[in-house]
């Protein structure tokens, strides 16, 4: 281990392996271990990277660029995101689940992730009158 700064942050840095052994047949295995503990705003946070062994190397760099990438958050657009919000709104028209949810106001990009929100397939039937759910920031 070795202590470190990561954007002006006290951080420490442990590279570590777990070996396992399978009770029945005796066989090992193992797993390397690259954690980054950084202290911020009186919390510790830590990041642990997992790989075989093998791919120590190829990880590492991927690793470092996410732990070492950890910093303040000062871009307000992000800070000030409002949540989704579930809402139960109810089918405009009867047609498929996709063109319901165009005539929501829903764009294309949020269709799958809305008819797995309501046990649908986008190309599901719906009749006029049907209680869906949509997600929304108001």
């Amino acid at each position: 281990s070795h202590e470190l700064t990561i954007n002006g942050l006290a951080a420490l840095e442990v590279i570590s392996a777990q070996v396992s052994e399978d009770p029945a047949s005796g066989k090992q295995s193992e797993i390397a271990i690259q954690s980054v503990y950084i202290q911020y705003g009186g919390i510790i946070y830590v990041f642990h990277g997992v790989t075989l062994p093998a791919d120590k190397t190829t990880y590492k760099s991927y690793f470092d660029k996410t732990m070492r990438g950890f910093r303040e958050l000062k871009d307000q657009s992000k800070i000030n995101v409002l949540p989704e919000r579930i809402k139960i709104v109810k089918v405009p028209k009867t047609g498929t689940l996709g063109q319901a949810l165009l005539a929501l106001g829903v764009t294309t990009d949020h269709h799958r992730e809305l008819a797995i929100l309501n046990g649908m397939d986008v190309t599901d039937q719906v009749k006029e009158g049907l209680s869906i759910k949509i997600l929304t920031k108001t």
